[in-house]
């Protein structure tokens, strides 16, 4: 009986919840732009070419939440496939940037669709038109009325990632009498420490289906080499050369594009022959940072006015990168990275695994809370180098590009921490083809 009063309870506060925050992620959705094609989604309305490839071939539904976690499931797809070609999958995101990610790099086997409400009725539709052989979370998304529906249709449910925050610990164990059920409804987890398993178990999985697989994004970045090409025939043409040192800040947030312009006019006052690549984190900002490049008296190419005219009206020493989904060929091309949303405020940082693929130089903010594992993996080993502010930036760079030798020893340690840990998902994709789906 108050097992049926959690579930009633849940949908609705869940359905009230979602109404009343409809403003705040409708205007959400109008600024990052994207979100409206295949909007209906959410609400399990599928085309009928998606419904008819999954009535056609039984699949594996593998969720991510963002660009990172997307990442992580695009390549647990090949690395899947390479082992079992005859595999389709389906795979669900939750943000646009991801959307175009998966858009550009799924394989066109698989079905690519928006993650839907958790809500019951609505899960209850997705579990019909997809009807999965197995379902892959990553990281955070366990998702109650998902996992409840796998239960019912005895569909095992995987973790992969798993990792579980303080405060979500806290919250979930003040309710273990709503959750445990849940969790205890994982069929197997995959987490990334061993303090996030512990978390797992004392929130209700068993002992015996949690694993500490260490974090998985530690993988090599595939990037096509002729999207390298194009990418460096676009910068040849703003008038990068391939003797220049290429500096690239990707993933900044608000206040680390002018403290990289800053730096960047105070290091050309010293050095000839160095170039920079600004990508911000969200596109939808490019008219603020634009005003602040220009107040800034740079002299700079945007990216996006070259995709819609092809055409280049003059060279720079400063890109603005307001595009999505091209953030590997750049740091394949680069000389140093910097990952952003680390310098100013606690937001936590991006994920640094993906520029330590090239054996680059790698630079974040000391807010890194976001990937606490792999950021205290680099920083022992001193695979990146930790910058503050606007003086500090500038004079690691410097130091960066006054000594070669120091930069490819920075770039090799970084490649090192990269090298040590690969191998662990293939390893669990070893024990989840061994299950019996």
């Amino acid at each position: 009986m108050l097992n049926n009063i959690f579930w009633f309870t849940y949908n609705i506060l869940f359905t009230l919840g979602m109404l009343l925050l409809s403003p705040y992620y409708l205007l959400h959705m109008k600024k990052r732009g994207g979100y409206w094609k295949n909007f209906s989604q959410r609400w399990a309305n599928y085309s009928p070419e998606i419904i008819s490839a999954c009535k056609e071939n039984q699949r594996i539904w593998v969720h991510a939440v963002s660009v990172g976690e997307c990442n992580l499931a695009l390549k647990f797809i090949n690395e899947f496939r390479k082992k079992q070609p005859e595999a389709n999958f389906v795979l669900s995101v939750n943000t646009s940037t991801a959307h175009t990610l998966a858009q550009s790099n799924i394989d066109e086997r698989d079905v690519l669709i928006y993650f839907p409400l958790d809500i019951s009725p609505i899960i209850r539709k997705v579990f019909k038109v997809l009807n999965p052989k197995f379902v892959v979370l990553t990281e955070k998304e366990v998702w109650p009325n998902l996992v409840r529906r796998a239960n019912k249709k005895n569909i095992p449910i995987f973790l992969i990632n798993g990792t579980i925050s303080t405060k979500s610990y806290n919250s979930y164990k003040k309710l273990s009498f709503i959750f445990k059920p849940i969790f205890l409804g994982i069929s197997k987890a995959y987490m990334q420490s061993e303090e996030d398993a512990k978390r797992i178990q004392n929130l209700g999985t068993a002992s015996k289906d949690v694993q500490c697989a260490g974090s998985l994004k530690y993988v090599v970045t595939d990037v096509d080499a002729q999207i390298v090409d194009n990418m460096k025939k676009f910068l040849s043409d703003c008038g990068f050369k391939d003797t220049d040192t290429i500096i690239t800040a990707a993933s900044t947030w608000p206040g680390e594009e002018l403290a990289f312009a800053n730096a960047f006019n105070r290091l050309k006052d010293k050095f000839d022959n160095i170039k920079l690549v600004i990508i911000p984190r969200h596109v939808e900002r490019r008219e603020h940072i634009i005003s602040e490049l220009q107040a800034n008296q740079q002299d700079f190419v945007i990216r996006s006015n070259y995709l819609k005219t092809k055409t280049i009206d003059k060279q720079a020493d400063v890109i603005l990168l307001d595009s999505t989904g091209e953030v590997k060929p750049v740091y394949a091309l680069s000389s140093i990275a910097f990952v952003g949303k680390s310098m100013f405020d606690n937001h936590g940082g991006h994920n640094i695994i993906e520029p330590a693929t090239f054996s680059i130089p790698l630079l974040t903010g000391p807010n890194t809370g976001n990937f606490p594992i792999i950021s205290k993996d680099f920083i022992n080993e001193e695979g990146i180098t930790i910058v503050k502010d606007e003086d500090e930036l500038f004079n690691v760079l410097a130091s960066f590009i006054e000594d070669s030798e120091k930069a490819n020893q920075a770039g090799a340690r970084a490649r090192a921490v990269l090298d040590k840990r690969l191998g662990n998902l293939e390893k669990i994709i070893d024990q989840l083809r061994m299950t019996n789906y």
